[in-house]
């Protein structure tokens, strides 16, 4: 791959030039500076996969970190903005060493990114320290719950060096294994393995295309026979369906042929299933590490909307909608540097995304694109009355809202007050409206809610 050789083997020349500067005006500014700047010429190289393992004999240590964390992140389908800040820190670790002052912290020394965090404590961005202070959470005796998945890939990729004949990259590997005390460690090198594996048969599938293909206007059409040998080749999209005929299976037997389930379904029925499984799967390939929360959040919206309907929404209607409705939600870049739990111990995404152009483009683009265009003017209602802090006068409208808050106040109380005013709005209209508790608990147990400990890596 010569075009990927080129960008690294330049990369090189100007860390090279980077250190330089830096020991002739060693602070923390100037620091932060060379790092940015490395970080902005390593990113606008034309390569799309940095080939860090076969240039590894030609790089120092700290900059093969950086190229196998960029590597990773970018395969992981990260956004840019994760993968510039993990970088940049990256970067900053490489170079801190020659700060005057570090000898002054002896016992920082084995942990480059601590290091960094403490020598940068006046002068860096707030994100930037939040990776940086985050790493060595085993070490630390961190819990599970306050880990954020950039710091430990960070601290996954300072475990490695450049590998050379007596030290390969899979021994390195496997010792590291061996070695882990960790959960979200162990997740992470399972990931590793998979891109050592893989990241040499193609390039990463960008999440800007990954909407763009859909097969479901194909398999809408199909004949009933057609569609089930799709679905026999395709295991995302075949499990939901075997899981929904079960369900509705009178005799509570676990179905397991295709053919059967689609007959069992009905097409009618099978459609709304369908789209779940399909943008459940391309969901997935984002590879957000709360993705489990995510789903636990679009459950819970999916109950609020189908009690709503007192039974006049099917239930596999309402997953397909609130599919469509909170798919912004994985495009939180928030979620990659915080743990499950914040510190105001709110196991949420940062829901201020929805106030962006992008977040109603894409709720638009998918209604449109899964052939739900009657709950369009409802959703942009809905999204308008968040932006606008106000209530719809649209029913359809306010039940979409009512459910976006339901799903937020079973695991966070601050959205409980919205919740409340809005039910009682609604008094009469929906089963158990009255009380917004009982509300909440019928919600959450239909939905089987639970908050998740541990990240998706």
């Amino acid at each position: 791959m010569p075009t990927d050789s080129l960008a690294v083997t330049t990369t090189l020349t100007h860390w090279q030039q980077a250190r330089s500067q830096l020991q002739q005006q060693a602070d923390s500014g100037q620091l932060l500076q060379l790092s940015r700047q490395l970080c902005q010429y390593r990113l606008g190289q034309v390569a799309t996969e940095p080939a860090a393992l076969t240039l590894s004999s030609a790089l120092p240590d700290a900059l093969w970190r950086s190229e196998l964390l960029l590597s990773l992140s970018t395969w992981l389908n990260w956004p840019h903005a994760t993968v510039q800040l993990l970088l940049n820190a990256s970067y900053c670790c490489g170079l801190s060493d020659i700060l005057s002052d570090t000898q002054s912290h002896p016992r920082l020394q084995p942990y480059p990114p601590l290091l960094s965090a403490k020598l940068l404590r006046t002068s860096a961005p707030a994100a930037l320290l939040q990776v940086l202070d985050g790493c060595y959470a085993t070490e630390r005796k961190i819990p599970y719950w306050r880990q954020s998945a950039a710091s430990l890939l960070l601290t996954l990729v300072m475990r490695f060096s450049t590998p050379n004949t007596d030290n390969s990259f899979t021994i390195q590997l496997g010792r590291r294994i061996m070695l882990s005390r960790c959960e979200h460690e162990l997740a992470l090198l399972r990931t590793l393995i998979l891109w050592h594996r893989q990241t040499a048969l193609q390039p990463p599938q960008s999440a800007a295309t990954l909407f763009n293909h859909s097969d479901y206007q194909q398999l809408r059409h199909s004949s009933n026979k057609q569609l089930a040998a799709c679905l026999s080749t395709t295991a995302a999209m075949r499990e939901p369906v075997l899981k929904l005929a079960t369900e509705l299976n009178r005799q509570q037997q676990p179905i397991t042929d295709v053919s059967l389930a689609v007959n069992l379904i009905g097409r009618d029925l099978l459609d709304n299933v369908l789209i779940d499984a399909e943008l459940s799967n391309v969901l997935s390939q984002l590879h957000h590490p709360q993705h489990a929360m995510l789903q636990q959040l679009t459950a819970a919206f999916a109950c609020s909307l189908h009690l709503q309907s007192q039974d006049n929404l099917p239930m596999a209607k309402c997953r397909a909608l609130a599919r469509c409705l909170c798919a912004p939600l994985w495009f939180d870049s928030s979620g990659y540097r915080s743990g499950l739990l914040r510190p105001a111990n709110t196991p949420l995404p940062d829901f201020r995304l929805y106030q962006q152009a992008a977040a109603s483009a894409l709720i638009s683009k998918l209604l449109q694109q899964y052939q739900l265009t009657d709950w369009l003017a409802a959703a942009q209602q809905m999204l308008s009355a968040l932006q606008q802090q106000s209530v719809p006068h649209d029913e359809t409208a306010r039940i979409l809202l009512i459910a976006w808050y339901s799903c937020q106040a079973v695991f966070n109380s601050d959205a409980a007050p919205h919740l409340t005013a809005l039910l009682q709005q609604q008094a009469g209209n929906t089963v158990n409206s009255s009380d917004p508790q009982l509300w909440l608990t019928t919600v959450a147990g239909q939905a089987n809610c639970q908050c998740p400990l541990l990240l998706t890596l």
